[in-house]
């Protein structure tokens, strides 16, 4: 234990200097409250964060709820080791950092959203889904270069459901359309959320929720879908909310931002950015995948669909196209972009 190997004299010095390298309030139990059994403490720990989370859940949304929620789980986290190691754990850590920030500190309810921060989880998502994408790709798995991953996905998926097997036996094709699809939704459409424009972010939503509802379906992946589907409200939320800004900033600070809103609430300005955002990610699907068709003995286009030969579906993406896209996309005027925007709202 750190707190054992402390230069410290007295107890609490050891628990703050162990927390600072190690933070997880266990330290606390190993210095003060010794006669309670670890196990008892974590169950202790596990309860006060669940508290929290249904204060939560009753309109309490001051961020000293957030943050005893995110030390709690933190020190389950760490705890927890191996069993605790997975990446919705992570996710969902990050997630409770966020939070933090996002909840009010000078109120208990939270009064609508507060735009600098919800970019914070808005990007969050951007990089959670990115690194899904890259991942993938950077592997050099065969499954995911040949667009096959689905084939096995569902009868390998954890704990999977009956609607995975129906997924299962669909049509080899549909199912690598499927891996397709996903490429563009977790490589591309991200970044639809992060967009300056409201409805561009909607869409980027619309895209992202049907592949977390369909994992959802076909297996049993703990809260993570929920998780992932709930952190899409900030992307759906607009930037200009008069309820959650505080009375003495509604002026010359909102104004430019309420202008924006305004103007990009006009009807044929909407549709423009509707079709804009569909517009890229089909462009990126055009690029990135091919469709050939070589017709069956029989003629039928129903048997192609079963034939993997004769129906194939071919992918562009490697990990040069991933170095090179990546470079792009997170270049510093990318960056000098969001923080122009951020510093806006």
């Amino acid at each position: 234990h750190y707190s054992r190997n402390s230069d410290s004299s007295d107890a609490t010095g050891k628990v703050v200097e162990a927390f600072l390298r190690h933070p997880c309030l266990l330290w606390v139990r190993d210095e003060f409250l010794p006669l309670i059994d670890t196990d008892t403490f974590i169950e202790a720990v596990a309860l006060v964060g669940t508290l929290c989370g249904g204060l939560a859940l009753t309109g309490i949304h001051h961020g000293a709820v957030f943050l005893v929620a995110f030390l709690c789980y933190l020190s389950l986290y760490l705890v927890g080791q191996r069993w605790l190691g997975f990446q919705w754990d992570i996710f969902l850590l990050e997630t409770g950092a966020a939070l933090v920030l996002y909840a009010p500190w000078f109120s208990v309810r939270a009064r609508g959203p507060c735009p600098p921060v919800a970019w914070l989880l808005r990007a969050q998502w951007v990089k959670f889904m990115l690194m899904n994408g890259v991942v993938k790709v950077t592997a050099n798995c065969p499954a995911w270069k040949h667009l096959t991953a689905l084939e096995y996905h569902f009868a390998s998926s954890c704990l999977p459901t009956s609607e995975a097997w129906i997924h299962h036996n669909l049509p080899p094709f549909l199912l690598r359309c499927g891996v397709a699809v996903m490429f563009v939704t977790e490589l591309i459409a991200p970044f639809l959320l992060v967009a300056p424009i409201r409805i561009v972010r909607q869409v980027g939503v619309a895209v992202q929720l049907p592949l977390q509802a369909a994992i959802q379906v076909t297996g049993n992946y703990n809260w993570f879908n929920m998780h992932t589907m709930l952190l899409l409200m900030p992307a759906w939320d607009a930037d200009w909310d008069p309820a959650g800004v505080p009375l003495e900033l509604i002026g010359a600070l909102a104004a430019p931002l309420q202008a924006w809103e305004k103007v990009m609430n006009q009807w044929n300005l909407k549709a423009t950015a509707v079709w804009a955002a569909v517009g890229v990610l089909l462009y990126y699907a055009a690029q990135l995948f091919r469709v050939q068709y070589r017709p069956t003995e029989s003629g039928e286009w129903m048997d192609a669909l079963w034939d993997p030969e004769s129906l194939t579906i071919t992918s562009k993406l490697d990990q040069k196209w991933v170095r090179g896209f990546l470079d792009e996309v997170l270049s510093s005027y990318s960056y000098y972009a969001l923080y122009a925007v951020v510093a806006i709202v």
